[in-house]
């Protein structure tokens, strides 16, 4: 269940960061934010799935992995919370990212819940 979610979420914040790279301009406009921005975003949601990517396709997957996981998803979401709430963005832009950041947000949850009763370990 681990590796799926994991799967999963390379598969969506891939096409999100690709998305936010290739479209920028454009998104950049509909958001009211400076290019740098939405490009920036789109490179760092990359780096996210890159990071994710390696850690699923090891054939013993650490929980390391899905730790990392849980914590940069829920650390979105908490960012989403602040943007949203200070009016950082236009309505429309605001509801689009409402939307993504609730997927992210399930994908933290389960992955969560894939932890759940396993203790952390420190490394040896």
């Amino acid at each position: 269940m681990q590796r799926a979610l994991l799967r999963a979420d390379v598969a969506f914040s891939s096409a999100c960061g690709l998305s936010f790279v290739v479209l920028s301009p454009g998104l950049a406009d509909w958001a009211e934010l400076p290019t740098w921005v939405v490009l920036v975003v789109g490179v760092l949601v990359l780096a996210h799935a890159g990071i994710l990517l390696v850690g699923v396709r090891r054939p013993a997957m650490e929980e390391s992995v899905t730790r990392y996981a849980v914590v940069a998803n829920l650390g979105w979401v908490a960012g989403a919370v602040v943007v949203v709430a200070l009016g950082w963005l236009p309505e429309a832009p605001a509801g689009l990212f409402v939307v993504l950041s609730g997927v992210v947000g399930l994908f933290g949850v389960l992955q969560a819940w894939t932890l759940r009763g396993k203790a952390v370990r420190p490394p040896t």
